[in-house]
C-alpha cells in the first residue's frame, strides 16, 4: 500500500512538522504501508504511484488543490474542534465544501471532541474514526525522582484563547495557600504581547512565578516536565483544545492534569483518577489547591497508561492500516 500523507501546511523545518513526522507515523511500513510525508511547498507524487491521499484539513486551499489534482480516494485526519472556526475557514478561503466531502471517503479525528465537531458539521459518524497523535513514550516518559519543589507547569503560547489568564488568576488567589510555584515554558508562537508583558511583570513581582522559554530541542523538553508536579491547560469556552501536544507530553511523562471540562481535554484526563475536568473557572482554583494535598504519583500511573495505550506509535500504525484497508476496498 502506497500513501502519500500530506499531513501538515508547514514547511518541514518546523520543530513541530518535524515531531508529527517522527513519532505518529514511524511504524506504518511495519504494518505495509509506504508513505511519503509531503509538507506545504513540497512537489506532489504522481496519481500512479500512490493508492491514496491523506490530508490534515479539508478547509485549507492546499488540500482542496490536492482533491483537485487526484482521482483516487482521499483520507482527511484532521485535528478541527471549533465548528465556528471550521465554518470560517471554509468562507474565508472560498472552498467548495460540497466537493470536498464529496472527495473525502473517511475522516481521521484526532480527538473526540473533533469527531463531536464533525458529526454536527453533518458527517456521518460512520466514516469517522478517532485516531490520536502519536507520544515519543520513550523521551517523555516518568521521572526517576520527585521533583525538587512542587509545581504547576503550563507549556505553550500565551494568549487567552489558551486560558493562560484564567490559570494565571486561579493561581494568584492560592500562591499563599501552598508551597507550591507555577512555572511556565512560554511557547514560540502566537504570545499575546499584552498578557505576556502582564505575565512578565508578576514575574518579577513573584518569586513563585517563573517563566523559561521553550527550549531549541524537543529533547530537552522532558526535564521541564520531570521538574514539575502537575500540568494545568484552561483552554477558554469558546476557544476548545483540539488535540494538546503539551497535554501528550503531560500524561507520558507521568504528570496528573487540570483542566475546564472541554475539549480535547476529556481525552486525556479521567476525572478524579489522574486529575480534574473542572465545571467552571472557581472550580479550578478549588481544585488546584486540592491537588497539592493528594497523592500525584499514583495519579500520573493511571496518566501513563493512557499514554501507553493510546498513543502508543504502533497501535496508532496498526489502526491507521484497517482504516486505509477500509478506504481502498471501497
Amino acid at each position: 500500500m502506497r500513501a502519500a500523507i500530506m499531513h501538515c501546511d508547514l514547511p518541514e523545518e518546523n520543530w513541530y512538522a518535524k515531531y508529527m513526522k517522527d513519532f505518529t507515523y514511524r511504524y506504518l511500513p511495519d504494518y505495509g504501508i509506504d508513505y511519503a510525508l509531503i509538507f506545504h511547498g513540497d512537489l506532489m507524487p504522481e496519481e500512479n504511484d500512490i493508492d491514496l491521499v491523506d490530508i490534515s484539513e479539508f478547509c485549507s486551499p492546499w488540500h482542496q488543490e490536492v482533491a483537485l489534482t487526484y482521482s483516487i480516494p482521499i483520507v482527511c485526519s484532521t485535528e478541527e474542534g471549533s465548528l465556528n472556526s471550521l465554518r470560517g475557514y471554509l468562507e474565508k478561503n472560498n472552498i467548495n465544501t460540497k466537493f470536498m466531502l464529496s472527495r473525502i471517503s473517511h475522516f481521521i479525528a484526532r480527538t473526540s471532541w473533533t469527531r463531536d465537531m464533525l458529526i454536527l458539521f453533518g458527517i456521518d459518524n460512520n466514516i469517522i474514526t478517532v485516531i490520536p497523535y502519536g507520544a515519543d513514550l520513550s523521551t517523555f516518559k516518568p521521572a526517576n525522582k520527585e521533583p525538587e519543589e512542587p509545581s504547576f507547569l503550563y507549556v505553550g503560547s500565551i494568549n487567552k484563547q489558551k486560558g493562560v489568564d484564567i490559570l494565571l488568576n486561579s493561581y494568584l488567589k492560592i500562591m499563599n495557600k501552598t508551597d507550591w510555584k507555577l512555572k511556565i515554558v512560554v511557547g514560540e508562537f502566537n504570545n499575546d504581547t499584552d498578557l505576556f508583558t502582564e505575565l512578565k511583570l508578576l514575574a518579577l513581582k513573584y518569586e513563585k512565578i517563573q517563566l523559561t522559554s521553550f527550549p531549541s530541542s524537543i529533547t530537552d523538553l522532558p526535564e521541564y516536565y520531570h521538574n514539575a508536579s502537575c500540568f494545568c491547560h484552561i483552554q477558554s469556552y469558546g476557544n476548545p483544545l483540539q488535540f494538546g501536544t503539551p497535554f501528550l507530553w503531560a500524561i507520558s511523562c507521568g504528570l496528573p492534569a487540570i483542566s475546564l471540562d472541554y475539549g480535547a481535554a476529556r481525552d486525556y484526563i479521567k476525572n478524579g483518577e489522574n486529575g480534574f475536568l473542572c465545571r467552571n473557572t472557581e472550580e479550578i482554583t478549588e481544585k488546584m489547591l486540592a491537588i497539592t494535598k493528594m497523592d500525584g504519583k499514583e495519579m500520573g500511573k493511571v496518566s501513563r497508561g493512557i499514554a501507553e495505550r493510546n498513543h502508543n506509535p504502533k497501535g496508532i500504525a496498526e489502526r491507521y492500516k484497517t482504516v486505509y484497508e477500509v478506504v481502498l476496498k471501497r
